[in-house]
C-alpha cells in the first residue's frame, strides 16, 4: 500500500511536468502547472517523511526525551498554532486547560496534540466547535480533544488507528494527509506509557481522549 501511494504521486509529479513542457503556455498557465507540481511533491514529501517516522517509532528508535513536562503548556502551544485554520474555516475553539504534568517529551507530544486538534477542526463543519482539555483525573493525566462535527460510523473506528485508513472516504490524497498521522500518535502514546481512546456518535461529533501517566 505505501508503496503503491509512493508510486501513484511520483507518476502525478512527472505528469504535472511532461504536460508543462509539451506546449506553450500562458504565464498564468505555467505558475498553475508549477503549483500542481510543487503539491505533488510536497504531498510525495509529507508520506515519506511519516513512513520515516513510523519505521523509526515500530523499531524503537526513534529518540524519545521523558522529563517532567506540563501537558496544558503543550496543548497550548498547538491550539495557537491552528488557530489562524480555525478561523479560515468558521471553527470555534474552546479550551480548559489546567495543569497536568506528566514525563513526556515537548516535541512528539505536540505532534500528538497537533494531530487531534487538525483533525476535529478539518473535519469539522463550518461554525462547529472543538473543546480542548488538559485536566489529572485520578492519578492519570487527561488530555481531551471533542468536536461536534458528523461523527465517525461505528464500524470504521476500530480502523481509524489503522496505516491508511481515511474514515472519510471523501478525503482524498489532494485534500488530506498521508493517513497515518493517527497511528504516529497511537505509537507515540504507546511508547509514553499511556493510551489513546475515541468516542463518536455521527451527527454529533467525537472526542479523542489521551491518558498518560503523571510524572
Amino acid at each position: 500500500m505505501k508503496l503503491f501511494h509512493s508510486i501513484r504521486w511520483r507518476v502525478q509529479l512527472w505528469h504535472g511536468v511532461i504536460l508543462l513542457l509539451l506546449r506553450d503556455r500562458s504565464p498564468a498557465e505555467y505558475r498553475e502547472s508549477l503549483g500542481s507540481c510543487r503539491r505533488a511533491a510536497q504531498r510525495m514529501r509529507q508520506l515519506i517523511d511519516s513512513l520515516l517516522q513510523l519505521a523509526r517509532v515500530d523499531a524503537g528508535s526513534e529518540p524519545l526525551v521523558r522529563n517532567p513536562r506540563d501537558l496544558s503548556k503543550i496543548v497550548k502551544e498547538s491550539v495557537e498554532l491552528l488557530q489562524p485554520l480555525a478561523d479560515e474555516r468558521g471553527v470555534r475553539v474552546k479550551c480548559t486547560l489546567l495543569e497536568a504534568c506528566c514525563l513526556g517529551d515537548d516535541l512528539q507530544l505536540g505532534q500528538v496534540a497537533l494531530n487531534l486538534l487538525s483533525n476535529a477542526v478539518f473535519h469539522n463543519r463550518h461554525g462547529g466547535e472543538v473543546d480542548v482539555s488538559t485536566a489529572v483525573e485520578q492519578g492519570t493525566v487527561v488530555f481531551k480533544v471533542k468536536d461536534n462535527g458528523p461523527g465517525i460510523r461505528p464500524e470504521h473506528i476500530p480502523q481509524l488507528f489503522e496505516r491508511f485508513f481515511r474514515a472519510d472516504v471523501s478525503r482524498n490524497s489532494s485534500t488530506g494527509g498521508s493517513g497515518l498521522g493517527l497511528s504516529i500518535a497511537k505509537l507515540i502514546i504507546e511508547a509514553h506509557r499511556g493510551q489513546i481512546l475515541v468516542t463518536s456518535t455521527v451527527g454529533m461529533g467525537t472526542t479523542f481522549e489521551v491518558r498518560l501517566p503523571v510524572g
